[in-house]
């Protein structure tokens, strides 16, 4: 069976992705901080689903989701990054440094978590696969997705995915960019 990790599963994208991927007859772990929205993912299907508790910009939270996936799965053959935040206040003139580090530390910094403790489950998987689901702030900087925003949408596709397929793993990466979604944080 097919074995993927998609963070921010409890929700918008994650959630979406996940259940496309248990239709498709994948197992799934997905990651997020609130066991609520966990919960009512896994509950869609508790057979394939399994909700994991985990603040993503925690790197050693990270590392003990992945090595429970290791020793009760063997392996990933995909990792979707599909976790993200933004904020109320976005302006240059009015956004704190506390909040934009947060945006930073979840977007930018929670992905580099996250794969890097993915891939060595990903070696020697036929096709594994990295996805990250990016907005296109990261082509197009605009105000209204704030300037913390743009900066960690923008650092994450091109260069990441180049690396991520140059790696030793030699997973195939994919950013994927999206121009509008309907979150409680649109």
């Amino acid at each position: 069976m097919l074995s993927a990790l998609v963070t921010g599963g409890g929700s918008g994208v994650g959630r979406s992705v996940t259940k496309h991927l248990v239709q498709a007859g994948w197992r799934v772990a997905i990651l997020g901080r609130r066991a609520e929205a966990l919960d009512a993912t896994a509950a869609l299907a508790p057979d394939r689903i399994r909700p994991e508790i985990c603040d993503i910009v925690d790197p050693d939270a990270v590392a003990a989701v992945c090595d429970r996936l290791r020793a009760d799965w063997g392996g990933l053959d995909a990792l979707v990054n599909a976790a993200g935040t933004n904020i109320p206040v976005r302006s240059w003139k009015e956004v704190s440094p506390a909040d934009f580090r947060e945006v930073i530390e979840i977007n930018l910094l929670g992905v580099f978590h996250v794969t890097s403790a993915c891939l060595p489950l990903m070696t020697g998987r036929e096709g594994a696969t990295v996805v990250t689901i990016i907005s296109d702030a990261g082509l197009l900087a605009n105000a209204k997705a704030g300037a913390s925003y743009v900066a960690s949408s923008s650092a994450r596709p091109g260069s990441w995915s180049r690396s991520t397929r140059n790696s030793e793993v030699r997973a195939s990466a994919r950013a994927v960019f999206f121009r509008a979604i309907s979150t409680p944080i649109s």
